[in-house]
């Protein structure tokens, strides 16, 4: 309960920072805080106020950013994970360049490998876009992608980065997306698995989905459309397409939004532990 309380505090550092101390200095150079103040008793002048105004800014920003980086390490401690290192700056091949990142947390859980990370996009004209990923490694790496979750949910079918990859649906409560027949779909989703689906929000994947999709939309191209959209649709999916078809060696959930719930944390974990547990039972693939 302690989590969103302190997601609370950066938040109202950053707000202090910019709306208060900035603003404050703003109008006191500018002359709105007359009579209170007088714009020329100031020192330096008005032309200071823009980078007095920046630096409590920056300083707004890095408090906020140090608050949920030691709220993400306290939640990791909980867990039983311990934070990787990481420094003022991080620069992933994937993701965008963080001040503060929060750092890596990883340990075991039923003697299995897991972390925690984060992973930060940006585009022209929005700001950073947080996703939290929570991973457990496989003991054998399997030669298919798969994504399991629940129809309640919407249904892993009804993703829009999917594609059309085939489905295979369980029953009514729950479907997986992939290559596989539905016997293996249905020894995966044994009733732990079921428990552990049912306790988080949005599904699980098994290797990566999105190279996944990419190949079944091109696959449904069928190679045979000449025309000039059609060519210029595969070669687009070509871009995209990293070409690393290699084996899936963990399971993985993801959720929008910096993570700082304990609770949350440790029923993710739970989750992908039981998936790679169901995938390592399973004699079908190997």
């Amino acid at each position: 309960m302690g989590a969103p309380a302190v997601i609370r505090l950066s938040k109202l550092v950053l707000w202090l920072a910019v709306v208060v101390a900035g603003g404050g200095i703003a109008a006191a150079y500018s002359g709105a805080a007359t009579p209170l103040d007088v714009p020329s008793s100031l020192p330096g002048g008005p032309v200071y106020a823009f980078p007095a105004v920046a630096a409590i800014l920056v300083g707004g920003l890095a408090a906020s950013a140090y608050l949920d980086r030691r709220a993400w390490r306290r939640m990791g401690e909980r867990a039983g994970l311990s934070p990787e290192s990481a420094g003022l700056f991080e620069n992933p091949s994937d993701g965008t360049r963080e001040l503060l990142p929060a750092p890596v947390l990883s340990g075991t859980v039923r003697g299995r490998r897991v972390r925690v990370r984060t992973h930060s996009t940006s585009s022209a004209g929005s700001s950073n876009r947080t996703t939290t990923v929570v991973e457990a490694d496989l003991e054998r790496p399997v030669e298919w992608t798969a994504m399991l979750g629940r129809e309640s949910d919407g249904g892993v079918a009804s993703s829009p980065d999917l594609g059309p990859m085939e489905v295979t649906a369980v029953d009514g409560e729950f479907s997986v997306i992939g290559d596989l027949p539905p016997s293996v779909a249905e020894e995966l989703l044994d009733q732990r698995v079921r428990d552990a689906l049912s306790a988080v929000e949005g599904g699980v994947v098994v290797g990566d989905v999105a190279d996944a999709a990419v190949d079944a939309i091109r696959a449904s191209l069928g190679g045979g459309d000449t025309s000039l959209p059609g060519g210029l649709a595969d070669g687009m999916l070509g871009l995209v397409d990293d070409g690393d078809d290699g084996p899936s060696e963990r399971v993985v959930h993801r959720s929008e939004g910096l993570l700082l719930d304990g609770e949350k944390l440790e029923r993710r974990l739970e989750t992908v532990v039981a998936v790679a547990e169901a995938v390592d039972d399973s004699q079908t693939w190997g």
